[in-house]
């Protein structure tokens, strides 16, 4: 019997759709082994320095890209030095030609190192800081308080409750502007609150001080956006590094010269 012209073109897409599935599950299954080998290598962190620097040397080895490794960017802790020569001195002594001879075999995480300028900053920043640290501890501690809190933004105020209100975390330079920015966006709740409650009625903020939490805000904006540019991991980073560093020079230049005195302190400590 002959079989009709449909039945020819769904046996054949069944047939195509079978090849793609095999393609599928042995590009998922190639992908699973790389992601299974470098979570093994995370959770590796207690092993010594050597014998990590071997695991990392071997999962190249089996990747089949040990002679194609241009650097390795790790941040500043000492043990990444001495695994990062290890693995040098390893692919050299396994005939590996290093690009540019090694010289920029190791590169310096750029986020850790604006990390460590903006943490050396933030340890001189205004006491107004201090103010909605404490504010926003006293809120989101004491469950009826935040639940009045967040009626009194929506209903009376028409914010959003579900922004919430954020504390930082002082090994995390970011979280310090995610509180800021926070504390902006409920300003006008958080004083009709705090002028009302006797238990945080000290840290009442006037004007003056917001304007100063909304300049100190607008200065840690442009570290966010390049930390979040350069923390990228679905594209390219290296073409963008060059921009990103110069667009915080200029800032810190501008700023030291700039008409707010409290902020001239924190860009000399950077």
């Amino acid at each position: 019997m002959v079989k009709s012209t449909a039945s020819k073109k769904r046996e054949i897409n069944d047939d195509d759709v079978g090849v793609k599935e095999e393609e599928d599950a042995s590009v998922r299954d190639g992908r699973s082994t790389v992601w299974n080998d470098m979570e093994k290598l995370e959770t590796s962190v207690k092993n010594e320095t050597k014998a990590k620097s071997e695991d990392v040397s071997l999962c190249l080895a089996k990747w089949k890209i040990d002679g194609k490794v241009g650097s390795f960017t790790l941040d500043n802790a000492s043990y990444n030095n001495t695994m990062a020569n290890q693995i040098k001195r390893q692919l050299v002594r396994n005939g590996k030609e290093l690009l540019f001879s090694g010289e920029y075999f190791q590169i310096r995480c750029c986020c850790h190192i604006i990390n460590l300028i903006v943490q050396d900053g933030l340890k001189l920043i205004d006491s107004v800081v201090d103010k909605i640290r404490a504010i926003g501890k006293h809120l989101r501690y004491s469950i009826p308080k935040k639940k009045k809190f967040y009626e009194i933004a929506q209903q009376t105020y028409h914010l959003d409750p579900k922004k919430r209100i954020r504390g930082d975390c002082c090994v995390r330079w970011n979280s310090t502007y995610l509180m800021l920015d926070r504390a902006l966006y409920f300003s006008a709740a958080i004083d009709h609150v705090v002028e009302k409650d006797s238990g945080i009625k000290m840290y009442l903020i006037d004007d003056d001080e917001w304007n100063k939490v909304s300049v100190i805000h607008d200065f840690l904006k442009l570290f966010y956006d390049v930390t979040n540019e350069f923390s990228s991991y679905k594209t390219p980073t290296a073409n963008i590094y060059f921009k990103g560093v110069w667009d915080i020079q200029c800032m810190l230049l501008e700023a030291a010269n700039g008409p707010h005195s409290f902020l001239i302190n924190m860009v000399k400590a950077m």
